[in-house]
């Protein structure tokens, strides 16, 4: 009997000493991870990499990936083209509210970014799209009073009007049906709808990730 608590004991400890040294060894190498943005010997690093770009006097960090200087706006290290750092802001409480004024705005969507005067995906400027009644759909899909884009790409020939995300990847509009920013080839837009997991039906057929299922 003493024994087994002798064993016992000696694993349980076994198994503290093994925790104890899991969070030392994380809290170490998070420790030696540089930080996103950092100024150090009169020059700007994001994640220890320097920004030729970046003026070190006017710098700022903005936190959540961003920072500015004078000159540009920078986001994960990237130049921000078309973005004007003198009106750029970030509302840190709440990233789904525009800046009403004369300043500019700038609200956060999937993927797609609102500006006062541009629209960005991922970081480059949507070509074509109109910032003041761009709409983020959805599932990369976004569209304005003239086009509808995905993924910061305008899609030929779709309706603006009547486009709109359904789920699981599919959109349609009045006339065609998409998956992924592509046409599902014979789709029918009228009876068309989403039944999950990839899986769509219209009237006459079932769809799999936009692809018609064989009889």
């Amino acid at each position: 009997m003493k024994m087994s608590k002798s064993i016992s004991f000696s694993s349980a400890f076994r198994l503290l000493a093994l925790a104890l040294f899991v969070t030392l060894t994380v809290q170490v190498k998070a420790q030696r991870r540089p930080a996103d943005y950092q100024v150090a010997g009169g020059v700007v690093l994001y994640c220890g990499t320097p920004l030729s770009m970046a003026d070190v006097y006017s710098f700022v960090n903005l936190g959540h990936g961003y920072a500015k200087d004078a000159y540009h706006v920078y986001y994960l290290g990237d130049v921000l083209r078309y973005v004007d750092p003198r009106t750029f802001r970030l509302k840190r409480d709440d990233y789904h509210r525009p800046y009403d004024g004369d300043e500019g705005f700038m609200y956060r969507t999937r993927g797609y970014m609102i500006m006062s005067h541009a629209v960005l995906f991922n970081g480059k400027n949507v070509e074509g799209a109109s910032a003041r009644s761009f709409q983020d759909l959805g599932g990369y899909y976004g569209k304005d009073t003239f086009n509808v884009f995905y993924m910061g790409r305008k899609l030929s020939g779709a309706s603006g009007n009547s486009f709109r995300y359904l789920g699981d990847g599919y959109a349609k509009d009045s006339f065609d049906v998409y998956f992924m920013g592509r046409k599902v080839n014979g789709a029918s837009a009228s009876s068309f709808q989403v039944v999950g997991d990839g899986y769509a039906e219209d009237t006459f057929n079932t769809y799999y990730q936009g692809q018609k299922i064989a009889d």
